[in-house]
């Protein structure tokens, strides 16, 4: 894994989880 791929990886997460806590 690279350093964008990460940083996507952690955008991705931290998105999932807010929607979750909004619902």
């Amino acid at each position: 894994m690279n350093y964008i791929t990460t940083i996507g990886l952690e955008v991705h997460v931290q998105l999932k989880t807010r929607s979750k806590m909004f619902c």
